[in-house]
């Protein structure tokens, strides 16, 4: 069984790892455009990417060696054992698949006076600063100090940029410009 497992990361492990870092190099290129304080990408930055891809790797290795490899435990306790091995590590599989999906797809473009959203699983959607109804700054009081914008429009999407995203900074400075201020909320 061992030497099927060899088999299968030998031909599947080179092709996953090249269809990833593609990716990664693309996202990359895109975030290398040149960006202003009027045009600009918000996203997570590709530590994340990485991790996701990592944790993908490691959980599925683990679970496909495992499976793999004889085992010789009692008949009455494999199959409980099993269901929590798979819904455990299956579990961090998908949630690594995510991070990464997360990474590549989830952004927001600024481009002057419209707003592009791209959520992961959902379609794009822009609206312009003027389409904006409430805008709520929260910080997060933990050792990072860090701090979340909670944008609702007038169509009734609602998006949130935590201050880990790339070009936070130029985001939050945009909306201090351009929102009314009784339409933000914790903004001093």
């Amino acid at each position: 069984m061992n030497i099927i497992a060899i088999i299968i990361y030998a031909v599947l492990m080179p092709i996953a790892l090249r269809y990833f870092f593609a990716k990664a190099r693309e996202a990359k290129t895109e975030a290398s455009q040149k960006m202003t304080d009027r045009r600009f990408i918000i996203r997570l930055p590709m530590n994340y990417f990485t991790l996701g891809i990592a944790g993908t790797i490691l959980f599925a290795s683990i679970m496909l060696v495992l499976t793999l490899s004889p085992n010789e435990t009692s008949e009455t306790s494999k199959p409980v054992a099993m269901i929590i091995f798979y819904a455990v590590f299956g579990g961090l599989v998908w949630l690594c698949v995510f991070l990464t999906m997360k990474t590549v797809r989830s952004k927001v473009y600024v481009d002057d006076e419209r707003i592009t959203v791209y959520s992961v699983l959902g379609k794009p959607y822009s609206f312009t600063f003027k389409e904006i109804s409430s805008v709520l700054r929260e910080e997060k009081y933990n050792r990072l100090k860090s701090e979340l914008i909670e944008i609702k429009t007038t169509m009734g999407k609602v998006f949130v940029v935590d201050s880990a995203y790339v070009s936070y900074e130029r985001f939050l400075r945009r909306i201090k410009s351009e929102v009314k201020g009784e339409l933000t909320e914790g903004f001093e």
